[in-house]
């Protein structure tokens, strides 16, 4: 999740919007659930967060569900 990279990276949801030029309420946004990042700010946040873009990527995939719960 992205707020455990915030956490491991020591920074605040307002140091990083600052970081990569958006407003602190957006990245509020993205750690509760309520929006997703643009494709084009996924390097950002992974440069500023020291992880890969695949990481960022994966702290936004919903769990996968199992068969039987598909049907």
């Amino acid at each position: 999740m992205l707020s455990q990279l915030l956490r491991n990276n020591n920074i605040t949801q307002a140091q990083l919007a600052a970081k990569i030029g958006i407003t602190q309420q957006l990245v509020s946004k993205w750690v509760t659930g309520g929006c997703q990042p643009q494709i084009d700010m996924l390097p950002k946040l992974a440069e500023a967060l020291n992880c890969s873009v695949e990481d960022i990527v994966n702290c936004f995939k919903e769990p996968q569900k199992s068969f039987s719960a598909r049907m």
